[in-house]
């Protein structure tokens, strides 16, 4: 029987010293998994956002799911960000340039 895997999370971590800076690396990373530009253009205005939508046809019933966080601490900004999708282990993701490939 052949085995499927999938990829369950990326959660990432990353301070830097201004929020804007913060912001737009949280949009590159959530663009870059598939949350459209519409919604990608309106992040980062409130500390925490959740994002869902379904990655495959209507009968897979696949979801993606993107939860951020972002605060201020100990003079630089915090960034939180949670990304859960249902990808085949055979499919290519680009985050930045860098291919996340896991194939068997």
């Amino acid at each position: 029987m052949a085995r499927t895997e999938w990829l369950d999370a990326i959660i990432i971590n990353h301070a830097a010293p201004s929020r804007p800076e913060v912001v737009a690396i949280a949009k590159k990373f959530a663009g870059a998994l598939g949350l459209s530009p519409s919604q990608v253009r309106t992040m980062g205005t409130t500390p925490e956002e959740n994002f869902r939508w379904e990655t495959g046809d209507s009968v897979s019933g696949q979801m993606a799911a993107i939860d951020i966080r972002i605060h201020s601490a100990q003079n630089r900004w915090q960034l939180y960000l949670n990304a859960s999708q249902n990808i085949p282990s055979k499919c290519r993701c680009l985050i930045g340039g860098t291919s996340l490939v896991r194939e068997q």
